[in-house]
């Protein structure tokens, strides 16, 4: 079953969730692989650091990476409201990674270079 957020991401399209019902009784949360694979769209490699920082980020919210790309959270029906705050956190946090994209650092350094320069 799909659930479409009121979250956009970085292209404005409106951020889904997938719930899946486990044969154990349990659900299973994903993103379908549309996180990472949205990162390589946007033009971003997974260096050593960014990795690192997806890493943090999945740590926190007890998110898995299954086949691959696809971000992911099980547990029981009980937990489905903190599984989805925490599948959803954790796409958000990923997403604002597009932020650390070589052109985007870049632009938002000459811009604070050249703000100082004419408070001189």
């Amino acid at each position: 079953m799909e659930i479409i957020t009121p979250f956009v991401d970085d292209i404005n399209d409106q951020i889904s969730i997938y719930v899946e019902h486990l044969n154990s009784g349990k659900l299973r949360l994903s993103d379908d692989g549309y996180t990472l694979s949205n990162l390589t769209f946007m033009g971003l490699d997974l260096t050593t650091t960014r990795k690192g920082l997806v890493d943090k980020v999945l740590n926190q919210f007890n998110i898995k990476i299954i086949e691959e790309e696809t971000l992911s959270i099980e547990g029981p029906e009980d937990d489905f409201p903190t599984m989805k705050f925490n599948l959803l956190s954790a796409i958000l946090r990923i997403n604002d990674l597009t932020f650390t994209k070589r052109d985007t650092v870049e632009n938002l350094f000459f811009d604070e270079v050249i703000t100082y320069l004419r408070r001189q």
